[in-house]
């Protein structure tokens, strides 16, 4: 992960701002429940249609407003400017006309918490559209409209304030009130805001993002974008719709991979890995196509591949193989899936043959072994990637050695034109026919010599042996 990866996802906070929207109604509702007197009461029976249209989506939601405002009820112009500025989507015109009715509801009624929210939020989400130097320079501006609210103590204010500290790099402070428990139940979408931006301090901060990603993840406001939606539009993943998706991913791979991450101490290391496995199989189990909980199985794969490196870390290279086959399930054409799990199995193939089954054993070997061989089958004609190669058919071949050295040789025989080093090539074919008691072992381990192999000493070991039992076979003769 980069600083400039950071970077970009410390300004997405701004995107964040949209899950606030519902905290606006719940505000609002606030100031229409308290009316006292009967024209109060008569206005609040018209809001009630206007606040039944609202959350209806109702045609006629925009026409019903407007009459509202225009009948005089300060009401009506923040439920009409929230209903501009969710249906925005990035327009500047509707978000510029929310900005405007924010403004004119904290003209008739200053501090109002609802109208101080979303003229904030309306105004960074102009911002947004113009660049992360303009939603960083707003932010500043946009903290002194903050200080105006009448209820400052609200959760939705300060998790408000705490997400333009992130935009400022104040990342210590933002972490600090992020991580409290408020002090007044907040909106759903004010809770979701809260762990996003908790999420995206701690990862500037390069602390562990996963359980606020997770928090936030489960809060988001749409389901994750679907396989038919990706494929149809793979612009999707770039949308709204998709952030708290790829947040949840960096979040995974940031905490269980990269060694930057703290508390870095090997029994946070160990706890944070546990945490991913059971999160992975609560969150995600027998999901299919995504949908509300998981991503698709290709999307998906990120996630299951971080988690894998994570158990490697702390030597769990069993536990490792499921997540990094899952990986590759949604992905088959993935090398560097493919090679994870091979390289997991061949860690873990010692502790198996001592500790399990011998069915245990042989499942473990023929899966690393098809891994291998998968990783062979991706690259074995890419120029570029021959180190890769021969590291694949190295291991397939030590792998195979438990089963039979004639599959070993057939790996070595399909793979001789593309394998990188012929003098490895020809010390490998001569350890699998030596395996197998084969005196052809010998032009191979010469030819080894010749090219100049590092393990000079032991190869010429094994022909002093081979010549001993050369001599010995014509002795009989």
């Amino acid at each position: 992960m980069t600083a400039t990866d950071l970077a970009r996802l410390a300004a997405q906070s701004g995107l964040s701002l949209l899950y606030l929207v519902g905290g606006l109604i719940l505000s609002l509702l606030g100031a229409v429940v308290f009316s006292t007197t009967i024209q109060d009461i008569l206005a609040e029976d018209a809001m009630q249609g206007g606040v039944e249209a609202f959350h209806r989506r109702d045609p006629e939601t925009a026409r019903r407003l407007r009459d509202l405002r225009s009948d005089g009820l300060p009401d009506a112009s923040v439920f009409l400017a929230a209903y501009e500025y969710e249906n925005a989507k990035g327009d500047k015109d509707k978000l510029e006309t929310a900005a405007s009715l924010f403004e004119e509801a904290l003209k008739d009624q200053p501090g109002r918490n609802s109208a101080v929210i979303g003229l904030v939020s309306a105004k960074l989400a102009l911002a947004e559209t113009e660049g992360v130097e303009a939603l960083k320079s707003t932010a500043k501006d946009m903290s002194e409209v903050l200080d105006q609210a009448s209820n400052p103590q609200h959760p939705d204010v300060i998790y408000l304030k705490a997400a333009i500290d992130v935009l400022d790099g104040k990342t210590g402070e933002a972490v600090e009130v992020l991580s409290e428990d408020p002090s007044e139940a907040p909106s759903l979408e004010g809770q979701g805001a809260r762990w996003w931006n908790l999420a995206v301090a701690k990862l500037i901060a390069r602390e562990d993002p996963l359980p606020a990603a997770a928090r936030a993840y489960n809060l988001r406001r749409w389901p994750v974008p679907t396989a038919q939606q990706r494929q149809k539009d793979p612009k999707v993943l770039l949308s709204r719709q998709a952030d708290p998706e790829r947040l949840l991913k960096l979040a995974f791979r940031f905490a269980l991979c990269d060694t930057t991450c703290k508390p870095s101490e090997p029994e946070a290391l160990a706890a944070r890995v546990e945490f991913g496995r059971r999160l992975v199989d609560q969150a995600f189990k027998g999901s299919r196509d995504g949908g509300r909980y998981a991503p698709p199985g290709k999307e998906i794969g990120e996630i299951y591949n971080a988690l894998g490196v994570g158990l490697c870390r702390v030597e769990r290279y069993s536990d490792a193989m499921e997540p990094f086959g899952k990986a590759l399930r949604g992905a088959s054409n993935d090398a560097l899936y493919s090679m994870n799990l091979a390289l997991a199995g061949s860690q873990a193939l010692p502790v198996i043959q001592k500790e399990g089954t011998a069915e245990d054993f042989k499942n473990a070997k023929d899966t690393t072994a098809r891994a291998y061989e998968n990783v062979a089958r991706i690259i074995g004609k890419d120029n570029k990637r021959l180190s890769t190669l021969k590291l694949a058919v190295d291991n397939l071949t030590t792998v195979d050695y438990v089963n039979d050295p004639g599959e070993g040789m057939a790996v070595l025989r399909k793979y001789q034109k593309s394998y990188p080093s012929e003098a490895d090539w020809n010390r490998h074919m001569g350890a699998l026919l030596d395996w197998a008691f084969r005196l052809g072992c010998m032009k191979h381990y010469e030819k080894a010599l010749e090219l100049g192999h590092p393990d000079a000493v032991g190869i010429q070991e094994r022909l002093k042996l081979w010549e001993i039992k050369k001599q010995q076979r014509y002795e009989k003769r």
